[in-house]
C-alpha cells in the first residue's frame, strides 16, 4: 500500500504543482513520512518531522477518523496552542469541523499552522476503517483558493483516497 500513496503522491505534487505529503498520527501528533515537492519555490517539509496533529489538514483528517474519546484524550495529551491567528484551540470549535470533515469528506487548513498557508486532506483507512495516515496538497493562501480547495483539489484527493482504500481491501 505504501509504493501505492507515494506514487498518488508523486503525481498529484506534478498534477498540481504543490507540495504534497503523506502523514500518519504517532503519540497524537502528525508525522510526514512521505514527501513530493511540487513546481514552486516553498520550504520542503521533511520525513521524519513532527507537527501538532490538530492545526494540520492532514491531522484534522485522521481525527475526524476516530472517535470523539480518542481525539479528547489526545488533546489532553498535547492541547492545542495558537500558532496563528486561525489556529483552533477551542476544543468544541474542534469537534464542530471534525463533524463537517466526515460529513464533506476532507480537511481544510486554513492558516492555522502558518500563516498565509492553506491546506486540504484527505484520510486513507485501511481494512478496519480505521485511519492509516492522510495525503495533504499544501501551498501559498493565493493558491489556494476556497474554489480551487472545494472543486480541483478535494476532488483529486477523494479520488485518489478511494483508489487506495479498494486496491487495500481487493
Amino acid at each position: 500500500m505504501f509504493e501505492q500513496i507515494t506514487d498518488h503522491v508523486e503525481e498529484l505534487a506534478n498534477e498540481t504543482g504543490e507540495n504534497v505529503s503523506f502523514i500518519v498520527e504517532s503519540q497524537g501528533e502528525g508525522v510526514i513520512v512521505y514527501h513530493e515537492d511540487g513546481n514552486h519555490e516553498l520550504p520542503a517539509a521533511s520525513p521524519g518531522t513532527r507537527e501538532p496533529i490538530y492545526c494540520l489538514s492532514s491531522g484534522k483528517a485522521i481525527l475526524a477518523e476516530l472517535s470523539d474519546e480518542k481525539v479528547s484524550a489526545m488533546l489532553q495529551r498535547h492541547p492545542p496552542e495558537r500558532l496563528t491567528p486561525n489556529t483552533i484551540v477551542d476544543e468544541k470549535e474542534l469537534f464542530d469541523e471534525l463533524r463537517q470533515i466526515r460529513e464533506q469528506g476532507y480537511a481544510v487548513n486554513r492558516e492555522e499552522r502558518i500563516e498565509r498557508q492553506q491546506s486540504v486532506a484527505v484520510s486513507i483507512t485501511g481494512n478496519r476503517s480505521e485511519p492509516i495516515g492522510a495525503i495533504a496538497v499544501v501551498g501559498p493562501k493565493h493558491r489556494m483558493s476556497e474554489e480551487r480547495i472545494q472543486t480541483e483539489l478535494s476532488n483529486k484527493l477523494l479520488v485518489i483516497s478511494d483508489k487506495i482504500e479498494l486496491k487495500s481491501i481487493s
